[in-house]
């Protein structure tokens, strides 16, 4: 996943790195709203030895309603388990409350899905994020008010890939996703 002004310098390299490989290069062009179907059959029944794709295109790209369902039930399990440990019920029920607003978030975002098959389904076995500094910005429960560079609310763009490195790492036993970036994060 890259950002949409060096996609050029990543399929030169690339190719120079691997002249050989079967590559696709997915951008505005070949994923544009009537195109964006064929891409998304070829990503799943071609055998590409790596994808390029832009941060515009990537973030258009949604995982189903199932695996959302599934993430926050999982979620709302671990909460109740923890109930009845060591947690106070006023943080649990402030944190269920929190999984319960991420989950109705979700369901208008859902709405606004443009793709019909979700990332699930596509068969990424890998995620690299270049420049994932961008990515940064996921929302985080915290009672640090006005701390440089923490953002409590976070981005829908940020929580989106928090949730399809989640996925890729799932079907990996917890391996598979790189985020590189040269720039410090903050947080």
């Amino acid at each position: 996943v890259i950002p949409n002004n060096i996609l050029a310098q990543w399929v030169e390299m690339f190719r120079k790195m691997y002249p050989n490989a079967n590559l696709l290069v997915v951008n505005n062009k070949n994923f544009c709203l009537h195109k964006r179907t064929e891409t998304l059959n070829r990503i799943i029944n071609e055998d590409f030895d790596a994808i390029l794709m832009t941060y515009s295109c990537f973030d258009l790209l949604s995982l189903s309603n199932q695996y959302y369902k599934e993430f926050y039930e999982e979620r709302l399990a671990m909460l109740d388990k923890a109930s009845t440990s060591f947690y106070s019920k006023a943080d649990i029920d402030r944190k269920r409350k929190s999984v319960l607003h991420l989950m109705e978030r979700l369901q208008e975002d859902m709405s606004k899905n443009v793709c019909e098959i979700p990332f699930d389904e596509l068969g990424i076995n890998s995620l690299f994020v270049d420049e994932a500094h961008n990515f940064k910005n996921i929302p985080l429960r915290t009672s640090m008010k006005f701390t440089r560079g923490i953002n409590a609310k976070g981005s829908n763009k940020c929580l989106a890939m928090l949730h399809k490195a989640h996925c890729v790492q799932a079907n990996n036993g917890g391996r598979g996703v790189v985020f590189a970036t040269g720039t410090p994060l903050c947080n």
